[in-house]
């Protein structure tokens, strides 16, 4: 996917709780988040929709995790639906049925999908 100059709007590393140990010369206690904000969500759900892409590559860029940017609320309600999802998905006894989450942050659903069968 090739992306435009004017794309991304910002970008900055986000605090950590070790940053006075780093800036004391100490090393960091995990990976440090990035923050990069897109100017249109339609370019943010395309970049983050192609990561597949860059999923178990040998290559540094193999082991990025992406993620939205969500706010504590949003974040309950996807861990709630997520918990849910699996509920059901262990209820369903035909096993012809697999249930995500899915949608945009604020507005998050269960979806049902039909697995294909493998014959």
């Amino acid at each position: 996917m090739r992306l435009g100059k004017y794309t991304a709007r910002g970008s900055a590393a986000a605090s950590s709780a070790g940053g006075s140990a780093a800036a004391a010369g100490g090393a960091l206690p995990g990976p440090r988040p990035f923050l990069m904000q897109f100017r249109d969500r339609i370019i943010k759900n395309m970049v983050l929709e192609s990561l597949s892409n860059l999923k178990g590559r040998e290559d540094p860029y193999g082991k990025l995790i992406f993620a939205h940017d969500l706010t504590p609320r949003e974040r309950e309600e996807c861990k709630k639906l997520v918990q849910d999802a699996k509920k059901q998905e262990m209820e369903d006894t035909s096993g012809e049925y697999k249930y995500r989450v899915r949608g945009t942050p604020g507005s998050f659903r269960i979806v049902k999908f039909r697995i294909p069968s493998a014959n």
